[in-house]
């Protein structure tokens, strides 16, 4: 069975809509026979949303700045509810990847 990793936030850029559904990706890939080419999958699809977020973030500060017509003079503010999703999920993720872990003295 093959399936399509989202790999930014959905239509009304939700970071936590997709983190939700990566994370439910991610528990599926794990409980088929723990299909770890699924579950990194998953994984990265959490990662791409957050970038994403930094990203649009970083670009309406950016044609603020520059002035650029037709540009909201208040644009949205970065999603920290939503990054803060992510982080918990990909920290959740990690416990099976241990990719994140402190080297002993």
């Amino acid at each position: 069975t093959t399936t399509t990793t989202t790999t930014t936030t959905d239509r009304d850029g939700n970071i936590a809509a997709t983190v939700s559904q990566e994370l439910l990706k991610f528990e599926t890939a794990l409980a088929d026979d723990i299909n770890m080419p699924r579950a990194s999958a998953s994984l990265f699809g959490v990662i791409k949303a957050a970038e994403a977020e930094f990203k649009r973030f970083k670009k309406a500060q950016s044609d603020l700045k520059k002035g650029k017509e037709n540009v909201d003079l208040t644009p949205p503010p970065l999603d920290k509810d939503g990054l803060s999703v992510a982080r918990d999920a990909i920290l959740q993720m990690d416990q099976v990847f241990g990719l994140l872990y402190t080297v002993p003295p």
